[in-house]
């Protein structure tokens, strides 16, 4: 289900071996990155790697937050980007507010 999301993760954690616990740890980010950060960034919608997988701002946080997580310091991720997750929480928050508006037009 996460495949393309784990590609990205392996390279961005520089991981080039193959193994089943190297495997597991991976799923198990990349699956708890999805649902975190979907909150975290005010995604809309039901949690889905969609997003993740385009390039831009939200692809750049999701891997980073893994690779956080990777080296066992997700709660350092925040501190350290913030105004990134407030700018793309602003992101969605407006494009749910147009949204809004349009339906209230019809």
């Amino acid at each position: 289900m996460y495949e393309v999301l784990e590609e990205n993760v392996r390279r961005a954690c520089r991981i080039t071996w193959k193994d089943k616990e190297t495997d597991s740890m991976i799923e198990s980010i990349v699956g708890n990155a999805v649902h975190h950060l979907h909150h975290k960034l005010g995604m809309p919608g039901e949690p889905s790697p969609g997003k993740f997988e385009e390039p831009g701002t939200t692809r750049i946080l999701f891997e980073n937050y893994c690779l956080y997580c990777w080296n066992n310091i997700p709660e350092e991720f925040e501190k350290n980007y913030l105004q990134d997750i407030l700018t793309v929480r602003h992101m969605y928050e407006v494009e749910a507010a147009r949204n809004e508006n349009a339906g209230n037009l019809q």
